[in-house]
């Protein structure tokens, strides 16, 4: 009988743009599941140069996480994707088309990888920009993390 405590986790690696809000989501969320032999980094790849713009959505992500009783699995900071961090996954999942895109031109492409369709704040029309709005819009996107990687995890740990 294996030791889980010997086994080393297959490394889930979530990326989206900034690291502010959809990646740093969905890494806390699959964190929190607690599941042996899964555990989530998240990056971003424009997360150093937007950094300032990228505040308000830290913090939105930040009460999101709070709100579903995550926020202890998430980490304070963001990270900056390089060529490094983009090997440290098992397996890379892209937020979206555009992070995969911006991800090749910039490193290239990892060996596993997979590309979801969840828009970031200024990827859907009309841009939500009241409370109730980003509310809805954060909310929606939760859910839909939550159901990908409810899917992914059942999927991996078959």
């Amino acid at each position: 009988m294996l030791n889980s405590d010997m086994i080393t986790p297959m490394i889930i690696h979530f990326i989206c743009r900034g690291n502010a809000f959809r990646s740093r989501m969905a890494g806390a969320y699959l964190n929190s599941l607690e599941l042996d032999g899964l555990k989530a980094i998240s990056s971003g790849t424009v997360a150093k140069q937007h950094s300032e713009s990228n505040k308000a959505n830290f913090l939105i992500t930040q009460s999101v996480l709070e709100e579903h009783g995550l926020k202890k699995f998430t980490k304070a900071h963001w990270d900056q994707l390089n060529k490094k961090r983009l090997l440290e996954g098992d397996l890379t999942v892209f937020l979206n088309k555009n992070v995969e895109k911006e991800c090749q031109k910039l490193f290239g492409l990892p060996d596993n990888y997979i590309v979801w369709d969840i828009p970031d704040f200024d990827e859907i029309s009309p841009i939500p920009t009241t409370k109730a709005e980003i509310h809805v819009f954060t909310e929606r996107t939760y859910s839909l993390i939550v159901s990908k990687i409810n899917n992914l995890s059942d999927y991996l740990l078959r």
